[in-house]
């Protein structure tokens, strides 16, 4: 009987410990059963994770496109900025030299009317000096009416 005892003790040891397995793999199954009552709904969430993973780098790849023509265009955008300043420097400096000659010209101008009138002037006194009456005219009644000059000392004004 001994033996009997034995044997279902251990019979119930392994009837326990197999509830024990039944218990825990029907866990597993209700927690199986869940994931695939939700499978098709984390086939989505993952077919969109991919879909904006390939969008994500599509991005990354225009964007470093567009850093490639950024790094080209700056060359040439840098050197139409020096033309332009270069330009605008030319152009303050023609503006400058332009003020310049507008005054320039003005004082020519002015200058141009001296001159003709000069010219007038020596025109008439060539006229004078060539009919001779008038010069001599003039010239000689200014000596005629010319005063002695006075003496400068004290001791020759005495003498006058």
């Amino acid at each position: 009987m001994e033996t009997l005892q034995g044997q279902l003790e251990s019979a119930e040891k392994t009837l326990d410990h197999t509830r024990v397995t039944l218990a825990e793999r029907q866990q597993e199954q209700e927690a199986n059963a869940e994931m695939l009552a939700r499978a098709e709904e984390i086939e989505k969430a993952y077919a969109d994770w991919q879909a904006a993973r390939a969008n994500l780098e599509a991005m990354d790849e225009l964007a470093g496109q567009f850093r490639q023509h950024e790094a080209l265009r700056h060359e040439p955008l840098a050197a139409i900025q020096a033309e332009e300043a270069r330009l605008t420097q030319e152009l303050e400096s023609l503006t400058e030299q332009q003020a310049a000659l507008e005054k320039a010209q003005a004082e020519g101008a002015s200058l141009e009317e001296q001159l003709t009138q000069a010219k007038a002037q020596v025109e008439r006194f060539r006229v004078g000096w060539l009919n001779g009456s008038s010069w001599t005219t003039r010239f000689g009644n200014c000596r005629q009416t010319r005063r002695k000059p006075k003496p400068r000392t004290p001791a020759a004004r005495r003498d006058a």
